[in-house]
């Protein structure tokens, strides 16, 4: 990591959407997702946040390199 940058913690749901998913599921499923528990949020000023570790993960996985 360079100086000037920031360790992201958290995603809103549209970051989760072009990072993670790229658009193969709607922003709606991803919020679906959230409510059901599948998906690790919390609440800030009404808005959802996803862990950063969670999304990480998944864009580990999904590259065949999964983080334990």
């Amino acid at each position: 990591m360079k100086m000037d940058e920031k360790k992201v913690n958290f995603y809103t749901v549209n970051q989760v959407y072009d990072k993670v998913f790229q658009g193969t599921l709607s922003k709606t499923t991803i919020h679906h997702m959230i409510k059901q528990g599948k998906i690790p949020s919390v609440e800030f000023v009404r808005k959802k946040l996803i862990p950063a570790y969670w999304v990480e993960k998944c864009i580990a996985k999904a590259h065949g390199s999964e983080i334990i």
